[in-house]
């Protein structure tokens, strides 16, 4: 798959934040908080210098930071079949994906079957999921 161009684009992420719902009874200034976990075996060659699992605070705006808003990443260096393994080892669950994004997933080439894992978890969490595409072959599988 292509992951260098998802990973992590700040002010695609930044906009997202100003596009999360204000949350139900607050005033007129919410605080909104936006985490993405960007996992995948590739995320290591292109994210060098960020430790596995670390969660890392990002800035945000002036608005967004006075009103309260956070934003935050992690880097998993693994399949997502394996990040909710290892949240399980952990003594704990993974909270549940408000909405997952495959970006370029590379399922219509030979990285098929290692997705089967990761699709029947997906699958089971219930949780919305986007998947796209780097080229039309992949997409007509």
């Amino acid at each position: 798959s292509h992951t260098a161009y998802e990973v992590p684009a700040d002010a695609v992420w930044e906009e997202v934040v100003h596009l999360l719902p204000w949350p139900q009874g607050a005033g007129c200034a919410p605080a909104r908080a936006l985490h993405v976990d960007f996992i995948g075996p590739e995320v290591g060659d292109i994210i060098l210098e960020e430790e596995d699992g670390l969660l890392l605070p990002k800035p945000v705006c002036g608005a967004c930071s006075a009103a309260g808003t956070t934003r935050t990443y992690a880097y998993h260096m693994c399949t997502y079949h394996d990040f909710l393994q290892r949240q399980g080892g952990k003594g704990g669950k993974a909270a549940p994906p408000t909405l997952v994004i495959a970006f370029n997933t590379g399922m219509g080439e030979e990285a098929r079957e290692m997705w089967a894992p990761t699709l029947k978890a997906l699958a089971a969490s219930g949780a919305p999921c986007v998947f796209t595409c780097y080229n039309q072959g992949e997409s007509d599988v």
